[in-house]
């Protein structure tokens, strides 16, 4: 069975704190993107097996996608020493860029094992599994506008009026803070810097709920920002050039380091490519929202 597992970008990113176990809470906007991985489970004797096409990606217990399966067969009580699965990966998603990555292939496990198995589980339930795999997971089982709020694993539904836009999608960095944890140095890194928020989760959900893009794109705001454009000044400078092709949003992606401008037509989205790749070696992609 094959399933995709899309791409999401952040429309707003606020860290407002952190828990006694160190994480940090964060209050996040999920936007569900067409392009996604491919995702297909088959039976297998024993074990799990992860395949890809992407030779970079990991294949052992640090895919989400073999957590997921693994956390979903302790759940259902499903002996991975008597029956077992084969994931392959299509990646169509660029690691390491904000857009969900390898978390959401996770989503894809669930829902097809959850069906393979007989378990029976709710979609609450797969989110929760989701949520101990890796934070991004649990918005990828729920293809809707969603606010993440704790780690940003606990997810729920915007209503939202908000019209389809095409998407375009800038990553000008090869590679991305090298033999680094990214999220936990930009994390230890925001600690350092007192966070001042000029704008309000509650208001841009208002405008979401209206369906005025422009109206919402006031209230975007991504602390990661802070950090990323010192260290990477050309992600600065291509938000700064993908605002000036006249979108209806635009910003960074989670923590970086794909940029993304919505715009109403394709057309729009196409011409507004043609100008960065003509400004930034880069690699670029047009999609659509969900």
């Amino acid at each position: 069975m094959k399933l995709e597992a899309h791409a999401k970008v952040n429309l707003f990113l606020h860290v407002v704190g952190r828990f006694r176990n160190g994480y940090h809470k964060v209050e996040t906007v999920f936007q569900p993107l067409k392009i996604g991985d491919v995702v297909e489970v088959k039976k297998v004797l024993k074990g799990v097996e992860v395949t890809s096409n992407d030779k970079s990606i990991p294949l052992d217990e640090r895919n989400s996608a073999f957590k997921a399966a693994v956390k979903l067969a302790e759940r259902v009580g499903v002996d991975l020493s008597e029956t077992g699965v084969r994931i392959h990966i299509v990646k169509r998603i660029p690691s390491a860029g904000g857009l969900g990555g390898s978390a959401v292939d996770a989503a894809p496990v669930l829902i097809i094992l959850n069906k393979m198995w007989k378990a029976g589980l709710s979609v609450e339930e797969l989110v929760e599994i989701a949520g101990s795999v890796a934070v991004d997971a649990p918005q990828a089982l729920i293809p809707r506008v969603t606010v993440g709020s704790g780690t940003g694993a606990k997810v729920r539904v915007v209503p939202s009026r908000l019209g389809k836009c095409f998407v375009l999608l800038v990553n000008p960095v090869g590679e991305y803070y090298p033999g680094k944890a990214k999220s936990a140095y930009l994390y230890s890194k925001l600690d350092e810097i007192k966070i001042k928020h000029e704008k309000s989760l509650k208001k841009l959900l208002k405008s979401i709920e209206r369906g005025s893009w422009v109206e919402a794109s006031r209230s975007y705001e991504n602390d990661f920002e802070l950090v990323v454009f010192r260290d990477y000044p050309v992600i600065e400078r291509v938000k700064k050039e993908v605002g000036e092709t006249k979108p209806v949003y635009f910003g960074m992606s989670g923590a970086g380091s794909v940029v993304f401008g919505f715009y109403p037509t394709k057309s729009e989205a196409l011409k507004a490519e043609r100008f960065i790749k003509k400004k930034f070696k880069c690699w670029t992609l047009v999609t659509e929202t969900l």
